[in-house]
């Protein structure tokens, strides 16, 4: 396993936060630098993970530090993907936010499988709300996200089937 590096709040470059993304297979707006760098601009806890210098992982989320946290991004080229890096950068923005907060994401559809091997669970009441052009950033048309993940989360919720951006109130 190569020696990786974490950084928290570390300023990234669009342009390696975009090749990250698509060396990683996460549908983001890549081809927008101008974008990626907003989306990070007006994150609040980002940690990211590098090898050798190059960034190979990256977490963005937004908290308030007090009672949620909604995990936006969490993506790992796929070189370095079964190396424990994006468990560690999910444990990471738990010690960040603390016990008293509840970590929760949105997750593509073929990432579904994954988020319950790093301690989420499926929430049921999530709902939706669609962009501007009534589509989500996230999904090409007729695509639903499955569920919802909560990690710190009650007994009282399950599997979502919203499409969309889900939140969780």
């Amino acid at each position: 396993m190569p020696t990786i590096e974490y950084r928290h709040n570390f300023p990234l470059a669009a342009a390696d936060v975009a090749a990250v993304f698509d060396a990683s297979g996460i549908r983001r707006p890549t081809h927008d630098l101008a974008r990626i760098a907003r989306m990070f601009a007006n994150a609040n806890l980002i940690v990211s993970a590098w090898h050798d210098g190059k960034l190979v992982g990256v977490c963005r989320a937004l908290t308030d530090f007090s009672y949620c946290c909604y995990l936006s991004d969490l993506a790992v080229d796929k070189d370095y993907q079964r190396h424990g890096i994006g468990r560690e950068l999910v444990a990471r923005v738990r010690t960040a936010i603390g016990e008293e907060v509840a970590l929760i994401l949105l997750s593509a559809p073929e990432a579904m499988s994954y988020y319950p091997k790093v301690g989420f669970e499926k929430i049921e009441n999530g709902c939706s709300l669609s962009n501007e052009t009534g589509k989500s950033n996230l999904l090409t048309p007729h695509q639903t996200i499955p569920c919802t993940y909560s990690i710190t989360s009650p007994s009282r919720f399950r599997t979502s089937q919203s499409p969309g951006l889900s939140t969780m109130r």
